[in-house]
């Protein structure tokens, strides 16, 4: 069920549906909204290590995963993963939540892991759009609807996605290159990778601001915003030697801005 990354949902389903509802939440809605998604999530990355069995034993920090290793026999996994899409469609009901975390799970089991992630590294657009759905879809949960604020945080995670993934490629390039995975920094170079990496940070810092700029977040966000993504572009401009031990360190900032920037919005708008 890859736990990190059905927890990571969790949160950022939460965060939406927060957001939304502006301080005055339903717990008990919340939850299985949260719940909902979260299940769903699970779903596709089951069937995300049914697909990537093969590959998966080729990558030393994938080789040991349950289905690739065979512990558990890829139809079975296939059969936890309807159990969860079932559970998960049944807590979120039919609704807008439940179309936007299903178009997210076809994105990411069809178009990303299937068709596109042994072929090309602009998978890594598919792979974003999937992740930027349950956000959506736990806004949608608290607010009964899509609005200018649900856009603006879908463009964020959408946009954060990219950079948080090319410095995971970066410090990876062994184990994707080992699996013949097209990563960016395979196919076009650490440096030529990097550089793309600080490019990308321009547009998501743009949207990173928008919710203040356009009234749906304050002055406290809107400075914590500059502030953080002033930070994580001088990283990525900063000259350095050991370029995985920079994308590691990349990385984990990636985590701490997006947490960072969703809780002041938060609060900011609470």
């Amino acid at each position: 069920m890859k736990p990190g990354m059905v927890c990571g949902n969790f949160i950022s389903a939460s965060t939406g549906f927060l957001f939304a509802s502006t301080g005055h939440s339903n717990p008990g809605l919340l939850l299985g909204s949260a719940s909902g998604i979260s299940l769903l999530v699970a779903s596709a990355c089951i069937l995300n290590n049914v697909i990537d069995r093969d590959i998966d034993l080729l990558m030393q920090r994938t080789r040991s995963r349950p289905v690739a290793s065979g512990r558990i026999p890829a139809r079975h996994a296939m059969l936890l993963s309807a159990a969860a899409a079932c559970a998960g469609t049944f807590l979120l009901g039919p609704g807008l939540p439940l179309a936007l975390v299903l178009s997210g799970h076809f994105v990411y089991v069809i178009l990303y892991s299937l068709l596109l992630k042994r072929r090309t590294s602009h998978a890594i657009l598919m792979g974003s759009l999937a992740g930027a759905t349950p956000p959506l879809a736990g806004y949608c949960a608290g607010a009964g609807g899509i609005d200018t604020a649900a856009i603006l945080l879908f463009l964020l995670y959408f946009l954060w996605q990219i950079p948080h993934f090319i410095s995971i490629a970066i410090f990876r390039i062994e184990d994707y290159a080992a699996a013949s995975i097209p990563v960016l920094p395979i196919q076009i170079g650490i440096p030529s990778a990097k550089t793309r990496l600080a490019l990308w940070i321009v547009p998501f810092s743009f949207s990173a601001i928008l919710p203040a700029v356009l009234g749906h977040a304050g002055r406290f966000y809107f400075l914590a915003a500059i502030a953080l993504c002033m930070t994580w572009m001088t990283m990525a401009l900063t000259p350095v030697k050991n370029v995985r031990a920079w994308a590691v360190r990349m990385f984990i900032f990636s985590i701490f801005i997006l947490f960072s920037l969703n809780l002041t919005i938060f609060l900011d708008r609470n």
